[in-house]
């Protein structure tokens, strides 16, 4: 047994009572909500933050979740074009996570992140794949809206910065 102050959490959504009946809505509000990339963008000779296409995700009102991201992106060589990113949130949300980079060297490194910050990563050239893995949470206060990503190359380049197909971003409520 583990001490008191050890317990592990019980998830309290959905919030399953004994003698109820379980609907199908019931089953598909347990199920994470996740969204795939299917095709690669672009951006060009622009540090200028822009709504990606396809990673964006509602957020209900008094809501929360966690959060689990996986960017796969590619751009010129290190320094001459590098990604930025934030999140756009809901008013009154708040979202912090860790995000860990893959490197040149194999060696990662772990970042954090609160709320709406800025974000970059390097880049190592053309058709150089590199990722960033991002977990964490999300709060949603009273008003509703969408988890958007926003990204953008850190300095203007005509190598363009891309954002690939099969980056992922989702969330499992939790209460």
């Amino acid at each position: 047994l583990l001490p008191p102050d050890r317990e592990p959490v019980m998830p309290t959504y959905p919030n399953w009572l004994a003698g109820n009946k379980i609907t199908a809505g019931q089953l598909n509000a347990g199920l994470p909500l996740t969204v795939t990339k299917p095709s690669d963008q672009s951006v060009t000779s622009s540090t200028v933050m822009q709504n990606d296409t396809a990673l964006v995700l509602p957020l209900p009102a008094n809501t929360t979740w966690l959060f689990d991201a996986f960017l796969d992106y590619e751009g010129g060589t290190g320094g001459s074009s590098d990604m930025k990113w934030t999140f756009a949130l809901p008013t009154g949300a708040t979202h912090r996570y860790v995000f860990i980079e893959s490197s040149a060297a194999g060696v990662a490194a772990v970042n954090m992140s609160l709320g709406a910050s800025i974000n970059t990563a390097s880049t190592n050239g053309a058709a150089f794949l590199k990722g960033v893995l991002m977990k964490g949470s999300v709060i949603v206060g009273s008003t509703g809206g969408s988890l958007q990503l926003q990204w953008a190359q850190n300095t203007s380049s005509v190598t363009p910065t891309i954002v690939h197909a099969q980056s992922y971003l989702s969330l499992q409520r939790i209460s």
